[in-house]
């Protein structure tokens, strides 16, 4: 694996931990697995936002 997809990974595991600090709900905290999905859904367009490189220099 190169630096820059070692980098990229880091990256995104941050990510995923700042997001899930903001935003951790549980299956049983919807009340359908539809609400839940649609949450799911909605923080892996945050991260996926989070992932473009117009982002990356905030976290230098």
């Amino acid at each position: 694996m190169s630096r820059d997809e070692e980098r990229w990974l880091a990256l995104e595991r941050d990510y995923r931990r700042q997001v899930r600090k903001a935003y951790y709900r549980r299956e049983e905290d919807f009340a359908t697995l539809v609400q839940y999905n649609d949450y799911l859904e909605e923080v892996e367009e945050i991260v996926a936002g989070l992932n473009r490189p117009s982002c990356a220099p905030l976290h230098n």
